[in-house]
């Protein structure tokens, strides 16, 4: 087998599902004795990359300025030959385009579309396509595959779909242990004699907390107190988030947590976990590690989420985008279900996501994918 020398392009190594899925790669090619290098414009994640063994670079790959995008590419080419690359991995739009000159005919290309993204006219289709220009392409999900051969005419032969997966050995309830929890609700103030909804996601426009919000006023169990999640670096939906909350009256009933760094322990907490993005995920990783603590989720049934819920055999999971009294009747009927109940379904959504969604699988996949562009 050839060793493998990747190099994987990200704009950044923050948050998120697309740098989680950055460093599961890159730890995993380290542990079987190959090299992984990641350029990105830094992040919080940075020094987790190098502990495990990656090499990182600092480069302006998040710009989508267009002579900072034609100056990467020399600056990409230059690590490529230095570092002896034979695969470059692209994960987002913008450095693709620098990404392809500077891989072109010198290493094997290859591109992740991580969701459909803006396609709404000729400029941004453009833009998008740099990602279509691979070797070979990975989708997260079914349905950002086909959405992909719609819009940009790829052939289905140069898509994989690899989903994105989850640690199952983390997001497992019998792997958290009474004294984490304990820790985790006295550093966080988290009220514990109310059934809990968790809103798991980036605090921005498209995932919706704002929309949601209307449902929180809508619900007839009172018992309740609603924790938004999530990464909350944009300060102007923040603020506007917080005086929604206090213009609806509703300050008693739930509260922005922001950025936590231990999800488990939220999920344990939680009755129910809620997706309401506005837009249609490529995946939604949330959706998958709720399900396998054993969570019930009621999420907007679009996007990647879709195949997730296919889990269910319930509708009651299931909603149709923004209509908030189906989602609320859905909330109130999940929190008044016998525990027994609760515990079969929960049963059930980690067993699905066990069998589909895991990291395992994932990076197991797509070593194979790096393993068959270089024979």
């Amino acid at each position: 087998m050839k060793n493998i020398r990747l190099l994987q392009v990200v704009p950044s190594l923050n948050s998120g599902g697309v740098e989680q899925g950055t460093l599961d790669i890159a730890n995993s090619l380290n542990k079987i004795g190959h090299f992984s290098s990641v350029v990105s414009n830094g992040g919080r994640l940075v020094e987790k990359l190098k502990r495990n063994g990656s090499t990182h670079f600092d480069l302006s790959v998040h710009s989508k300025n267009p002579f900072v995008i034609y100056r990467n590419i020399s600056r990409i080419k230059k690590i490529l030959v230095r570092e002896n690359i034979n695969i470059l991995h692209t994960r987002s739009r913008a450095p693709a385009w620098s990404s392809y000159y500077a891989g072109k005919n010198r290493v094997k290309l290859v591109s992740t579309y991580h969701n459909i993204y803006g396609h709404n006219n000729s400029i941004k289709k453009f833009y998008n396509s740099g990602l279509a220009k691979m070797d070979i392409i990975i989708a997260i999900s079914n349905f950002v595959k086909n959405k992909i051969v719609e819009l940009y005419g790829i052939p289905e032969s140069k898509i994989k779909t690899i989903y994105r997966g989850i640690d199952h050995d983390i997001y497992n309830l019998d792997h958290l242990n009474e004294e984490t929890l304990i820790k985790f609700i006295n550093k966080n103030n988290i009220i514990t004699d109310k059934k809990i909804i968790l809103y798991p996601g980036r605090l921005t426009n498209w995932k919706g907390q704002i929309e949601f919000l209307k449902v929180i006023s809508d619900l007839k169990s009172r018992d309740i107190f609603c924790y938004f999640v999530g990464d909350d670096k944009n300060k102007s939906y923040s603020k506007r988030l917080e005086q929604k909350i206090k213009d609806l009256n509703i300050s008693n009933r739930c509260k922005i947590l922001g950025h936590i760094d231990d999800m488990r322990c939220m999920y344990k907490l939680s009755n129910v976990v809620v997706n309401g993005s506005q837009k249609p995920e490529g995946f939604g990783r949330v959706v998958a590690e709720a399900m396998a603590m054993g969570k019930p989720v009621v999420a907007y049934n679009h996007g990647g989420v879709q195949e997730q819920l296919s889990a269910y055999d319930n509708d009651i999971f299931k909603i149709k985008i923004n209509d908030f009294s189906q989602m609320a009747n859905s909330i109130d009927t999940i929190l008044n279900m016998p525990k027994d109940t609760i515990n079969s379904l929960g049963q059930i959504s980690s067993k699905f996501v066990k069998l589909n969604f895991t990291k395992h699988g994932m990076i197991e996949k797509t070593i194979n994918l790096y393993e068959k562009l270089l024979k």
